[in-house]
């Protein structure tokens, strides 16, 4: 394929490419489903990473301008493989947690479990005043309750995470007596429940920002482009 050739089939291809954005704002428009454009976006995008290939001739391009727009390119095609592996995977996860959670509630669902478990606890002090289990809520588990998701631990080491955090409480049971002991119980449902709620909020967030890494790299692709194309002809004719 020549290099002119595979430079206007892949132009045409980032063109249908951006498209896509285009028809998500637009959905009263009857240009075919939100799903076959999905479909379409996937393999179009596969599609022009061969062309990319082809019009660089599979190496490294020469010059300051054509580098940084193979760079933004490749930019541009990673952060949207991201996107396919991401939006594959973390809804399946979400949806093994057996129910949905609205993204905008989640601090309140997150705040409501907080204090649940610092209503719990004050019951149980008011019982028994001089009780091992205020001492080790206090030191260890209100971080816990209080702060916000840790990003990289959820999205990579959620299970060992959390099955650290209740495996330690555990190991404390032999310290508590009969009533610390179901509080335990109690307290670890709320910690799985806490767990659950940053799940959502941290696949949630992933799933939304990512295109704030994906969409202004494109456009700033896009620009480069044009730029490419008017250089390109204007030292073609020079000729």
């Amino acid at each position: 394929m020549s290099e002119y050739l595979s430079g206007w089939a892949l132009l045409g291809a980032t063109v249908l490419l951006g498209a896509y954005n285009l028809r998500k704002k637009l959905t009263v428009l009857p240009v075919l489903s939100n799903a076959l454009w999905l479909q379409l976006h996937l393999y179009l995008g596969l599609f022009s990473i061969w062309l990319f290939l082809e019009h660089t001739g599979w190496g490294v391009p020469d010059g300051p301008l054509e580098i940084l727009l193979s760079i933004l390119f490749s930019l541009v095609a990673l952060s949207g493989l991201a996107g396919i592996l991401l939006s594959r995977a973390l809804p399946k996860r979400l949806r093994a947690t057996g129910e949905e959670l609205i993204y905008e509630r989640i601090p309140y669902f997150r705040q409501k479990i907080r204090e649940e478990a610092e209503a719990s606890l004050v019951n149980l002090v008011r019982e028994q005043p001089e009780t091992t289990l205020k001492n080790y809520y206090v030191e260890r588990l209100n971080a816990f309750f209080s702060s916000p998701a840790k990003f990289h631990t959820y999205l990579f080491s959620s299970h060992a995470y959390i099955n650290e955090v209740i495996g330690e409480l555990k190991r404390e049971e032999r310290y508590f007596n009969h009533e610390e002991r179901l509080f335990s119980e109690n307290l670890q449902a709320m910690i799985r429940k806490k767990y659950e709620i940053e799940l959502h909020y941290v696949y949630q967030s992933v799933l939304r920002y990512w295109l704030f890494v994906h969409v202004p790299v494109t456009y700033s692709m896009y620009i480069l482009v044009l730029v490419h194309l008017v250089t390109a002809y204007a030292f073609r004719s020079t000729y």
